[in-house]
């Protein structure tokens, strides 16, 4: 006999789209959905030097996969926080040796724990992660931004001169504070990470109803047609989403059959 317990599953996609209007992509994502670790970037400071950022932030979380501490240790936050200190002394360094005058991004990761039922998100800068549960959307980020410390979270109630004024992020100054939010996760919880490109467009009610048809349309349809309406309505800044989907639970066996033990019994 072999005794089960059950791990649910991860399903994600994620797309990033130049928009309509910017010759660049300043955003940049990362799927290690073998770890649970989920990352998207938004870069700041011009074409080339957000750009420069945003990759220098998902390269260092990267790294972590092929670091031998990082898969036993167990401390995948605390492992997560130090990438992005790393990530922020970089492209300090950067703005430091070439002069520039603004270079920085955006940054949220979510980690998803199977075995302890958990989703932890550090965030920096106005990309968003929220969670799509019975039918529900709530956003689980505030906006670091001078938008949301007026209150405004909607795009089309932020007056000119304020737009995209974010008040934390990668490489703004020499220490970084990440917002960390701890939360458990439902069987069939959806996540979304996004650049503020779709919520630019996108109203709460536009993303649920798209986010309603997840579980039939599957992850990869449903990223792609945020990205698709987002152009459709003008998509005037770059836009990028990851969703990770917490699927049906799967069957694994928790102890050896007994016949490993006992001589002459089956399981």
């Amino acid at each position: 006999m072999t005794i089960f317990h059950s791990l649910p599953v991860l399903e994600s996609w994620g797309v990033t789209d130049v928009g309509c209007r910017r010759s660049v992509n300043e955003d940049a994502i990362l799927d290690l959905r073998d770890h649970g670790i989920f990352c998207l970037a938004d870069g700041v400071g011009g074409s080339v030097n957000g750009k420069r950022a945003s990759q220098e932030v998902v390269d260092c979380v990267n790294a972590l996969a092929n670091v031998d501490k990082f898969h036993t240790n167990g401390d995948t936050v605390a492992s997560l926080k130090t990438a992005m200190s790393d990530a922020n002394t970089n492209i300090r360094d950067i703005v430091r040796t070439k002069q520039i005058k603004s270079m920085g991004s955006t940054v949220i990761i979510l980690n998803v724990d199977l075995h302890r039922e958990s989703v932890t998100i550090m965030h920096a800068g106005d990309s968003r992660a929220y969670r799509y549960r019975d039918n529900v959307l709530f956003q689980l980020t505030t906006d670091h931004s001078v938008a949301a410390e007026m209150g405004l979270t909607e795009f089309d109630t932020i007056p000119p001169g304020i737009e995209g004024k974010i008040t934390r992020a990668v490489g703004l100054r020499d220490d970084l504070t990440l917002e960390t939010t701890v939360t458990t996760f439902r069987e069939n919880d959806i996540y979304l990470l996004c650049s503020d490109g779709l919520d630019k467009h996108l109203t709460t009610i536009d993303i649920s109803e798209i986010l309603s048809s997840c579980s039939i349309r599957g992850v990869k349809r449903t990223a792609e047609r945020l990205i698709k309406e987002t152009k459709r309505r003008g998509a005037f800044d770059n836009v990028s989403v990851i969703l990770i989907r917490v699927a049906k639970r799967k069957r694994k066996p928790l102890l050896r059959p007994l016949s490993a033990f006992l001589p002459g019994i089956r399981s």
